[in-house]
């Protein structure tokens, strides 16, 4: 069972800015929402650790260049899920649609960043995506077909992109 401590809806703190604050049986959750980006941050009581996710979507409607590489994936017969993993970010390439960007981080004890710290690190990930989005831009078609597959579902291929396309 949870319950609600505390929740500011957006613009009551901050333009575009939304928070919640929920109480569980073993958890304490904090919910920042800037716009469309996310941060959970969820201390677990009984193992006294913080883990704390960051969700940006960089992309508001769909630019020409990833429509065509959804294109460029399905003449291929390559999956249009990609997946590029390092450290503790994830961003996800949905078939030229949609993109989630995502960093995950653990710590020991209690941990809710404050406002300040969630921002700039969404700017952070802003920064490291427009490397990214330059990168995937400038993959051939003999490069997605070098990329190694996955299954992320039994149902599902997803390629994997290399650790190289964030730099």
């Amino acid at each position: 069972m949870w319950k609600s401590i505390f929740k500011l809806d957006y613009g009551k703190a901050f333009k575009g800015h939304a928070i919640q604050l929920v109480h569980t049986d073993n958890e304490i959750i904090l919910t920042n929402r800037y716009f469309i980006n996310t941060v959970t941050s969820v201390y677990n009581t009984n193992k006294n650790i913080t883990t704390s996710d960051y969700n940006y979507y960089p992309i508001n409607g769909t630019p020409k260049w990833y429509q065509e590489l959804g294109r460029r994936l399905e003449a291929l017969a390559l999956p249009t899920k990609m997946v590029l993993r390092k450290d503790n970010y994830t961003c996800t390439f949905y078939g030229g649609t949609q993109v989630i960007f995502t960093y995950s981080e653990e710590y020991n004890g209690i941990n809710f960043n404050n406002h300040y710290a969630n921002i700039n690190h969404f700017r952070k990930m802003r920064y490291l995506y427009s490397i990214i989005r330059e990168n995937v831009k400038r993959l051939t078609d003999e490069d997605l077909c070098s990329f190694e597959l996955e299954n992320d579902h039994p149902y599902e291929r997803l390629l994997v992109l290399p650790e190289d396309i964030f730099y």
